[in-house]
């Protein structure tokens, strides 16, 4: 569920596995030195993997003050560092429909993302945006443009969350599949 905050710093955040030729986390990194030369005050946390793949690139880029990487943790964990963060970052090379943008958009935590996989046919375009695979420039602008765009209807993005993919909603679908094969099969 969403949570009410107030960030001195604007707060990225990222979630998955860190492996690079699918999440694109150089990438990631590439543009948030272009925030830092752009003087964005901001903070990167990356959850789910350690920080020595990257520290090479980490410290290349000037990044070391402005980036925490987390190990994997629970789910519960995962979700107070969405309702204290201002924007999700997935900058994927490919996905299907991951379920950490749900589970953003549940925590009231508007997401930019790669236009990849089923992504586009669930993201309402007011609860973040949506940008070219690879295009690192498009990723900037649009981390640039949440950054100044008013905040976000956090209960609206949540109920979004809760009456499309809640557990029980998720059960009746499959339910009714089951159902309509047995009437019709």
């Amino acid at each position: 569920k969403p949570e009410n905050h107030r960030n001195k710093v604007f707060k990225l955040l990222h979630v998955s596995s860190l492996n690079n030729a699918h999440k694109n986390i150089i990438g990631i990194l590439k543009v948030s030195q272009k925030l830092l030369s752009e003087k964005v005050e901001f903070h990167l946390t990356i959850v789910g993997g350690e920080e020595k793949a990257y520290l090479k690139n980490i410290v290349a880029l000037g990044l070391q003050q402005h980036t925490t990487f987390v190990p994997q943790v629970d789910q519960r964990i995962v979700a107070d560092y969405m309702q204290k963060s201002d924007l999700f970052v997935l900058f994927s090379h490919y996905e299907n429909l991951p379920c950490v943008i749900l589970e953003s958009f549940a925590c009231g935590l508007p997401v930019v993302s790669s236009d990849v996989g089923g992504i586009d046919e669930f993201f309402p375009s007011d609860f973040g945006t949506l940008v070219e695979v690879n295009n690192e420039d498009e990723l900037f602008l649009a981390i640039l443009a949440q950054m100044n765009k008013p905040p976000v209807d956090t209960q609206k993005m949540y109920i979004y969350a809760k009456n499309h993919f809640s557990k029980h909603v998720i059960a009746k679908k499959f339910t009714d599949i089951y159902m309509n094969d047995l009437t019709h099969g």
